[in-house]
């Protein structure tokens, strides 16, 4: 899923999630937090391709 991020719009988003995630990291003291929202994001990218998989949702 990692490769396509030579697309400079799609490397921005995900060094915007990691400069985040990162960040949360630093003011929690605690990974878990980040954590969850990478398995969160994940999920939600996952429900995105079945949709657009199944034809409900258009790319």
């Amino acid at each position: 899923m990692h490769a396509q991020y030579y697309d400079p719009f799609l490397f921005s988003q995900v060094f915007s999630m990691g400069m985040l995630f990162g960040y949360l990291r630093y003011r929690t003291g605690s990974t878990w937090l980040t954590i969850y929202l990478h398995a969160l994001n994940n999920l939600a990218a996952t429900v995105q391709t079945l949709l657009i998989a199944n034809g409900v949702m258009s790319p």
